[in-house]
């Protein structure tokens, strides 16, 4: 939510409900690839003689692309307005890729990559008698009954019910065959640890993204086809001004959400740095970088500022307390001064029990 106060970023806007029959995009959190489909198939043989079921390939793929939506589609019956048609956890539903009208499954054949991974593809939306091949399981990550599904904020675990196999990225690039995508496939103990964790990343908006109506979902309301509801949901982003925080409300959120995003991590990045490493600011950030011109913002640690603000901290939590700690002993630490006439005005530890001026001018006055 802090980026949302921010006058100049491009995402100003709060997490948004997602309902069923909603177009959206699916982002791996660890990779950032968006689920992928397209109309080429996996290949009938593998170079290890293994056969696959030359299904239509489903992978991970890092940039914006028409393939990349999928229409989240509900296994039960829904209200024709209002909240129960939102997309909650533990919810069972389909997801019908938008561009080939065909449902995402997985079955009991080997991925590409990997023997004892499930192949993940799609089943064209006629094909019936393979409908409990299509059903997943959407948990939410520490949800709780109810929890409501939304863009960018909810991580979720996608869950087959039939082989209770969990979608999986493992970071495996596949090759020519899959224009050098990255494999997707299913596992019930899924590695490395967070290679299951996705996150929906947009709800599209357009009406030229809304693939024809399957017969079945004739005379509902299979999509959003009013723009107007859905500028209305999203919020109008091109007006909407930035939410006003004062700068103490900013400073403490933003802690917040540093400390939840770092305990949140299920997995290393490369730009992880150990406390150990702090002090000397060994390690920096490729914060942007572009290939033409070779140009490069690199950020690094401030060392005068991370050791003025350590010697600030030492110095309130070591020096006042051990003062006040040989006061009360009364073992002679801190020297006597003279401040406006005052002789026998305590420095540092004595002048916490009461203001330094009062103190002072109590003996100023008996001097005169």
């Amino acid at each position: 939510m802090f980026r949302y106060c921010h006058r100049a970023t491009t995402n100003r806007f709060p997490p948004a409900e997602i309902r069923y029959f909603d177009t959206i995009t699916i982002k791996h959190v660890n990779t950032k690839n968006l689920l992928h489909s397209h109309p080429q198939r996996y290949p009938r043989d593998y170079p290890d003689k293994r056969v696959s079921s030359q299904g239509q390939q489903v992978t991970g793929y890092p940039h914006e692309d028409e393939n990349n939506n999928w229409i989240i589609v509900p296994t039960k019956a829904l209200p024709e307005t209002g909240r129960g048609r939102i997309v909650r956890h533990n919810d069972v539903v389909q997801f019908l890729h938008a561009q080939t009208d065909s449902f995402l499954m997985t079955h009991d054949v080997a991925s590409p990559g990997f023997t004892t991974h499930q192949e993940f593809t799609t089943l064209p939306k006629d094909q019936m008698q393979r409908h409990n091949e299509t059903l997943f399981h959407l948990r939410l990550i520490d949800g709780y009954e109810g929890q409501v599904l939304t863009t960018k904020a909810n991580h979720f675990k996608l869950q087959h019910a039939m082989t209770t196999v969990y979608m999986m990225l493992p970071g495996q690039e596949l090759p020519d065959w899959a224009f050098n995508q990255q494999e997707v496939n299913g596992h019930r103990e899924p590695e490395p640890e967070g290679s299951e964790v996705w996150v929906g990343d947009t709800i599209v908006a357009g009406e030229r993204m809304l693939p024809p109506f399957p017969t079945r979902f004739v005379g509902t309301k299979y999509c959003i086809t009013d723009l107007d509801e859905l500028d209305e949901r999203l919020g109008n982003q091109k007006d909407r001004k930035p939410k006003s925080m004062n700068f103490f409300s900013k400073f403490i959120q933003l802690q917040d959400l540093m400390f939840a995003h770092n305990a949140g991590l299920t997995a290393s990045h490369p730009y992880a740095s150990s406390p150990s490493s702090w002090p000397f600011a060994k390690k920096g950030i490729s914060f942007w970088t572009q290939n033409e011109g070779h140009k490069q913002i690199y950020l690094v640690g401030n060392l005068v500022g991370w050791w003025t603000s350590a010697g600030a901290v030492f110095l309130i939590f070591g020096i006042f307390p051990a003062s006040i700690f040989a006061e009360r002993r009364n073992i002679p630490v801190l020297s006597e001064c003279k401040l406006s006439g005052c002789e026998d005005c305590l420095c540092g530890a004595h002048s916490l029990k009461q203001p330094l001026p009062t103190v002072c001018g109590t003996h100023v006055a008996s001097s005169s």
